[in-house]
This record gives structure tokens, C-alpha cells and sequence, in this order.
């Protein structure tokens, strides 16, 4: 039997093919050391774009913190009767305390591990935070430019707080507000 060229050329093509099918012990360095290389270059560029996700969630955070701080003092103050008691404008972990709109006796104040509370006096609870500082400066009806500390005249309550972040690379958020408050006192 006489073999043909095209018959012996296929045989030897499948030779060839069942020869290179395993990988020789170059071929696995040389792939292994390509893939330590690939993972070296990528590895720090990954680490800064976690740094760079977790610096922008805290800074989100503390920024949700701040408006949800803003709305619930808006919105408290903005029902209550009259103030009761006020800390100075130069006091940076100031405290405002005032009869709510239900006839109850309620203060804002920052704790010591700079959480704002709020609640009825000496039941306060958690509300936002941590913050740097909390400053209230209040006014009269007549004369929105001279902060006053008496409680019986004070009709405009501005407060501002810093909002910090347990991130050290997130900027403090200095959120503001102010509220006008309603004459008269509950009977």
C-alpha cells in the first residue's frame, strides 16, 4: 500500500499537534512571571481607588449627617414657644435649650464624643455626628445684627455646625441655618 502525499502530510500534522499539547517549564515561568508583573502594576492603582471610594463615602456620610441635623433643628425650632436657655456665641460646643411646640422642655447639645443630642432635658439621645462644633447665635425681633444671650427676647436662632469625618483625608462640612420662632408660650 502506497500512502499518499496529502495522507502523510495529515499524519504528520497530527504528530505535531499531540507533541504540542503540555506546556514546557519556560512557557509556565515565562506566563507566571507575566501575571506577577500584571498584579505588581495593578495593585497600587486598586489600593487608591479604595482609598479614593471610602474618602468620598465618609465625606457623603458626614454630609448626610449634617442635613439630617439641619432639617430636624429647622423643623424643632422652628415649632417651639420660646428659648429657656442659650450658651454664648464664642462657645464652640454651644447648647440651646427651648420649649418645644408640645409644651415640652428640649435641648440640642454636642456629648463627649461629639455626637450632637437632642431631647427632653436630662433624656437626651443621639442625633447626628460627631461634629468639631456647634455654635447658636440668637437675636431679637428689632435687631438681627447684635447676637443676644436673653432667653425672653430671642426670636432668630442661627445655628452652625462642623461635621467631621472618621476618615482623616475627608474635609470638615460647616453646615448652617437659621429659624425664625413663633411668639408665645404654651399655657
Amino acid at each position: 500500500m502506497e500512502i499518499t502525499r496529502q495522507e502523510s502530510m495529515r499524519r504528520r500534522h497530527r504528530q505535531r499537534i499531540r507533541r504540542r499539547r503540555g506546556l514546557t517549564v519556560l512557557e509556565l515561568t515565562l506566563a507566571v512571571s507575566l501575571m506577577t508583573v500584571v498584579v505588581a502594576v495593578m495593585a497600587p492603582l486598586l489600593h487608591g481607588v479604595r482609598r479614593s471610594w471610602a474618602t468620598r463615602e465618609a465625606a457623603a456620610e458626614s454630609l448626610a449627617n449634617g442635613r439630617a441635623f439641619v432639617h430636624h433643628f429647622h423643623h424643632q425650632v422652628s415649632q417651639a414657644c420660646g428659648v429657656t436657655a442659650v450658651s454664648d456665641v464664642a462657645t464652640a460646643n454651644g447648647y440651646l435649650q427651648f420649649i418645644d411646640g408640645r409644651g415640652h422642655e428640649v435641648r440640642y447639645e454636642i456629648d463627649a464624643a461629639g455626637d450632637i443630642q437632642f431631647g427632653p432635658v436630662g433624656q437626651l439621645a443621639d442625633l447626628a455626628g460627631p461634629v468639631s462644633a456647634m455654635r447658636f447665635t440668637c437675636y431679637d425681633e428689632n435687631d438681627l445684627s447684635t447676637p443676644i444671650t436673653d432667653s425672653h427676647s430671642i426670636r432668630f436662632v442661627t445655628v452652625e455646625a462642623t461635621f467631621v469625618s472618621a476618615h482623616a483625608a475627608t474635609e470638615a462640612k460647616t453646615l448652617s441655618t437659621s429659624v425664625y420662632i413663633r411668639r408665645g408660650r404654651p399655657e
